[in-house]
């Protein structure tokens, strides 16, 4: 059992409550993250208000890095000190969905997620006898989180952990935007809407593809100056 500090959603629309809770050891394929730099997304803004359905109290934060500190029986592509970048999309790779190719819908994974558990449908923080429930499978708004093994991508020492930590949403959001969803061809015009990380993210990818004009625009003058 480990003690963590963590920022805690107690009810809708109320600020997050930092304080001291209990973190279970890594179950099969789960580990133990410290967590190092953490991001914040709308999605965590969403789960606040309401527009997200989840059971309270929970431990906010679905981007983040940080390092290995224990793993939990069957983990095999994660070590001990490894630096990772963390993923809500993690999947077991064995269910029917999985064998599909459909690793979002995961029987052994994203369906518990979905209801702030962890695969075997149980949470990992606690507060004596009090469960706290896991925000999409991650949690990275403590010091340390227990987390699937594939939901777990390790990263060079290079990488700061600053940059590494929105990795997990808002850089693959906007790249699979620009890759995926609209296919972008060598010499498009773009407009992007937004200088958030997402934002600039996909400004990124345009770049990458080869587009030709990127319109970017923003209400924030301090985005459009950036």
């Amino acid at each position: 059992m480990t003690r963590t500090r963590a920022a805690i959603l107690e009810s809708r629309n109320a600020p997050l409550t930092v304080r001291q809770v209990s973190l279970a050891e890594p179950k099969e394929r789960e580990v133990l993250v410290r967590m190092e730099m953490a991001g914040l997304c709308r999605s965590d803004l969403n789960a606040i208000v309401g527009h997200t359905r989840y059971d309270m109290p929970l431990v906010l934060g679905h981007e983040g890095a940080g390092t290995v500190v224990r793993r939990g029986a069957g983990v095999t592509s994660l070590k001990e000190g490894d630096r990772v970048v963390l993923s809500w999309a993690a999947f077991c790779g064995d269910c029917f969905f999985c064998n599909k190719g459909l690793n979002h819908q995961c029987h052994t994974v994203a369906w518990p997620r979905g209801k702030g558990l962890l695969p075997d449908w149980t949470t990992r923080f606690s507060d004596g006898e009090k469960a706290i429930f896991h925000f999409n499978g991650v949690s990275s708004f403590s010091e340390y989180t227990v987390v699937y093994e594939t939901g777990c991508v390790k990263v060079d020492d290079s990488i700061p952990f600053e940059v590494a930590s929105v990795v997990g949403c808002s850089v693959v959001t906007g790249i699979g935007a620009v890759y995926n969803s609209a296919d972008v061809e060598e010499g498009s015009t773009a407009l992007v809407v937004g200088g958030g990380n997402v934002g600039i993210s996909v400004i990124q990818a345009l770049k990458i593809k080869g587009a030709g004009l990127v319109i970017a625009v923003d209400p924030k003058g301090e985005k459009r100056t950036a």
